[in-house]
């Protein structure tokens, strides 16, 4: 494909069920990777269109493009432009390139390993550090923590901070289905994608084509950020009312966003409270964990995982704190006893597993 071509297909792969006129694309485009002329857009578009890659549907005067995951040869040409914006990237950051080809390797020999996504490429490439996504065929627990451990001894030995991010495959469709702003949405609309694009699009491509609707956000969610209205609110919504106080509606974010939120804070009184969230709700504590550590707040969140262990215990909160420890985070101690309280004063609720 020429660079049009490949530069319009990177713009729309990050719209998959939110297709944009042309000239919207086009100006996105500009915004993303620099300038971009309309009428080199569409030709590109009507090219793909003819090779079935693109579809092409007229609303009003406006022609909105669409990728056809109908086409059988669209996964090839998604990893195509994936390949590409691989080695566009190991060409602008060299120094990355021996990290690079040792995670790829010594990740992708393991049997669960199905894909593996590079999250924030260039910021973290800056910072001299990596966020390697990996996404498993979520059959086995135990190979999952091998994954992460490759993950961490690979960074050790190049002197790099690794930082991974273990999910199954269901476990981001989830995500990526869900109305609700959460890390996964706004993570995979900025990655390069280090070992088997192919397997990646095709997890996406078989909930398409059965009409499933999936977002990617290019908005970025800072949790220390969050407004006081909107936190108030979902607080409310996963099960912790404050006492006389009436939550207007807001935006709703995910639990592990609304959890980072107030861990990031310091209110002490809403701080006991996210073992609510935790018991009340479904949690996905790996990404959890990934959030305390990309936002430094893992010390509060081992504390609170510690204490709902004594008041409250699950499978999933002793393998989150247990990983956590072996990581050599030191938790901040939390009352106990306080705890306990607010758990019996709001109710454990059900616990969620995700397997």
């Amino acid at each position: 494909m020429n660079g049009t071509e490949f530069r319009v297909l990177d713009a729309m792969s990050r719209r998959v069920s939110d297709p944009i006129s042309i000239r919207q694309l086009t100006s996105e485009m500009g915004e993303e990777s620099g300038p971009a002329y309309y009428p080199n857009v569409y030709r590109a578009l009507s090219s793909l269109r003819d090779d079935g890659i693109v579809l092409l549907e007229k609303q009003g005067k406006a022609s909105i493009p669409a990728l056809n995951f109908a086409n059988y040869l669209l996964l090839d040409t998604l990893t195509e432009m994936e390949l590409q914006k691989k080695r566009e990237f190991l060409r602008k950051w060299p120094h990355t390139w021996a990290l690079f080809e040792s995670l790829e390797r010594d990740l992708g020999e393991l049997p669960s390993v199905e894909s593996i996504l590079l999250l924030d490429p260039e910021r973290n490439a800056k910072l001299n550090r990596a966020e390697p996504l990996i996404l498993t065929d979520g059959k086995e627990k135990a190979r999952e923590g091998k994954a992460e451990k490759v993950a961490r001894e690979i960074g050790t030995r190049f002197n790099v901070r690794v930082e991974p991010l273990i999910a199954a495959g269901g476990e981001v469709i989830r995500s990526l289905r869900s109305h609700e702003r959460n890390p996964f949405k706004e993570m995979l609309s900025d990655v390069v994608i280090l070992h088997m694009p192919q397997r990646f699009w095709k997890l996406i491509r078989d909930v398409v084509v059965r009409g499933v609707r999936i977002e990617f956000d290019p908005d970025r969610t800072d949790p220390s950020r969050i407004g006081e209205r909107d936190l108030a609110y979902n607080l409310a919504r996963l099960g912790y009312r404050e006492l006389g106080s009436e939550a207007e509606e807001g935006q709703e974010f995910s639990v592990e966003y609304v959890a980072s939120s107030v861990l990031l804070g310091e209110d002490k009184r809403r701080i006991a409270a996210v073992p609510v969230l935790l018991a009340k709700n479904r949690v996905n504590y790996p990404l959890l964990v990934f959030l305390s550590r990309r936002h430094g707040f893992a010390e509060r969140l081992l504390g609170v995982l510690i204490a709902l262990i004594k008041v409250a215990p699950s499978r999933e909160v002793e393998q989150a704190a247990a990983a956590m420890s072996g990581a050599g985070v030191s938790p901040t101690r939390m009352d106990e006893a306080h705890v306990r309280q607010t758990l019996r004063l709001y109710g454990s609720g059900a616990r969620w597993s995700w397997r």
